[in-house]
């Protein structure tokens, strides 16, 4: 006689329910069920990030309570890190929050976002991905030279990355380098 044990099934079922909520845009109800996700298996790194994710669109969708949606992102991330501390997609991750929270918010975590890419790239040097997004922030904070080198060195490890040639021209274009840059 054997038994059959769903209680695996019940947090990759609320994940889901999370997942197809936000595909709708009701962040509330995809939060509930992210959170139910997290109370059936709170050692799972990547309920963690999909929360940091789901908090980060009320925050963007909610202006004037986006404080506390930051900072709830902000904590899912670093409970992320703290279950997997070797994995650079979640350093990643964390890189582009602060990244996208200077843009979005005008404040200063975007300075904090070099830290997580780099220590995304200490993981992964091999990780066109991480060079893409450290090079576009580099970029984006008319830090050209530098933006430059890193998205050589992403177009280097993909050369089939389309996105990374665009801002790689971008960088060459602003340090005067036409030819360079076409």
């Amino acid at each position: 006689i054997w038994q059959f044990n769903a209680r695996p099934l019940l947090p990759d079922n609320a994940a889901r329910q999370a997942h197809r909520l936000s595909h709708t845009g009701n962040w509330r109800g995809a939060i509930r069920a992210g959170e139910l996700a997290l109370a059936y298996w709170p050692g799972e790194p990547a309920h963690h990030l999909s929360m940091s994710q789901l908090y980060w669109q009320m925050a963007l969708s909610h202006p004037v309570e986006a404080k506390s949606w930051l900072a709830k992102s902000e904590a899912a991330l670093q409970m992320a890190q703290w279950l997997r501390p070797d994995d650079p997609l979640i350093w990643l991750q964390t890189a582009l929050f602060y990244s996208s929270a200077g843009r979005h918010f005008q404040n200063r975590t975007a300075d904090a976002s070099v830290f997580f890419y780099r220590r995304a790239l200490d993981l992964a040097p091999q990780n066109a991905t991480i060079y893409f997004g450290l090079g576009r922030h580099f970029l984006e904070t008319g830090a050209s030279e530098e933006a430059a080198t890193l998205l050589r060195q992403a177009v280097s490890l993909d050369a089939s990355d389309g996105i990374s040639y665009l801002y790689l021209g971008a960088a060459e274009l602003d340090l005067g380098n036409a030819e360079e840059a076409l």
